[in-house]
């Protein structure tokens, strides 16, 4: 008589015989029907996974018996969505994979029998997903078993940020960005590269500022950084900053590119412009005929025409000879005959007013060198005298004049 999975047990049997003439006579049989027990486990390698990694799921079938399972079959439709073909890895002989079905014939499985396989599909960012799979086994004995596994793969969010500290300097300042490269998550971003050419036009070679030991920057301003793998939250930045003067400013575009093997590009631009100075200055006396005892004045007006700052402004304003120097607005200071007066910065078009107060010194004839000024004045006295008079009369230089030449002449009158 047939049995199943539903109807197996021990069969006890008695049998007679029988006869007219001798005594019957009697024998017991029994038999003992033992059923397999499927089971299937499909476990994931990793039930959390990042794009660009293997979805990978193992199948294993065992008999827990006692019972031989008959004809054993698996089967398991593998899930779609993913970068490529599903293959078996090992290859296991008794099984095979069509349009994404997994098949496998293990034929007759004895008590403690096991069987195993292992199936696996790429990912990438732009195929990765969640991925839910039922394995099933089944047995012409009329038991089987099923089970699930889930694996869920995470994409990174991959970004650069360049940043400039200042978007407009000076000439004389230095051009600096910083360049932040950042993963959002929830996927790990593998071998993340940034990759940045870096402007022309500066006064000097560009560098780290403070030195990134994944970067370097190469011959043609070339800046290239080499991160690695960067887990869900992670950042890494660079600042590299190159100097201008006033022969080499003007406006530095710039445009930095990060790559992942499992993540598209990202770039992001940055723009600093450097703005010269026109620093002028102008120079007065008052007053501008003097003699000797006098005090001059002399007005200096430093004016940044810009546009940009002017930075570590200085005014030098070496005394003519012939004065000694009485005093100065802050903050100039008197040293051996040169007064010098720093201003520091000057925002574009700002304008200081100094003043330098000198005393006119003595003339020294005997300096070759000297030039002077003189103001000739004509002092004349006219007398009418008679013929046996006398008369006296006197000429004055007037105040702050010397006589230079006096002369006499008489004139006869009849």
């Amino acid at each position: 008589a047939p049995t199943d999975i539903d109807n197996c047990g021990v069969y006890d049997n008695t049998a007679t015989v029988s006869s007219t003439n001798a005594p019957d006579d009697s024998d017991d049989g029994q038999v003992t029907c033992q059923k397999s027990f499927l089971l299937v486990d499909k476990t994931p390698d990793s039930q959390t996974i990042n794009a660009g990694d293997d979805v990978v799921f193992t199948i294993q079938v065992d008999n827990s018996g006692p019972g031989t399972a008959k004809s054993v079959t698996l089967v398991d439709n593998l899930p779609g969505g993913v970068a490529g073909a599903w293959v078996e890895d090992p290859d296991n002989p008794d099984c095979e994979i069509t349009g994404n079905k997994l098949t496998c014939d293990f034929g007759d499985m004895a008590s403690g029998d096991s069987k195993t396989v292992t199936v696996k599909a790429p990912t990438d960012y732009d195929n990765c997903a969640v991925y839910d799979n039922t394995a099933q086994v089944t047995s012409d004995s009329g038991d089987g078993d099923v089970d699930e596994g889930q694996v869920t793969c995470q994409k990174p969010d991959l970004t650069v940020d360049k940043t400039p500290d200042s978007q407009t300097i000076s000439a004389g300042d230095d051009v600096v960005f910083s360049i932040q490269v950042d993963n959002a998550g929830p996927g790990t971003a593998k071998s993340v590269t940034l990759s940045d050419t870096l402007p022309a036009g500066t006064a000097g070679p560009w560098v780290e500022d403070p030195d990134n030991p994944d970067c370097e920057i190469t011959a043609g301003n070339q800046l290239d950084c080499d991160f690695g793998d960067m887990a869900s939250g992670a950042s890494e930045t660079v600042t590299v900053k190159a100097p201008t003067d006033i022969d080499n400013c003007g406006v530095y575009d710039n445009t930095a590119t990060v790559s992942s093997t499992n993540a598209p590009d990202d770039s992001d631009e940055g723009q600093v412009t450097c703005e010269k100075t026109d620093v002028a200055i102008t120079k007065t006396a008052d007053p501008i005929v003097v003699s000797y005892g006098d005090t001059v004045t002399y007005t200096l007006k430093a004016k940044n025409n810009g546009p940009g700052k002017a930075q570590n402004v200085t005014v030098t304003d070496p005394l003519p000879a012939g004065v000694s120097f009485v005093s100065a607005d802050a903050p100039c200071v008197n040293l051996s005959g040169t007064v010098t007066c720093e201003l520091g910065t000057l925002d574009p078009g700002q304008e200081v007013t100094l003043e330098v107060r000198v005393k006119v010194d003595a003339l020294t004839p005997s300096d070759p060198n000297l030039e002077h000024l003189l103001d000739v004045q004509k002092v004349e006295a006219q007398i009418d005298v008679q013929a046996g008079e006398t008369k006296t009369v006197s000429v004055t230089c007037p105040s702050g004049y010397f006589a230079s030449d006096g002369s006499v002449r008489i004139c006869l009158l009849y």
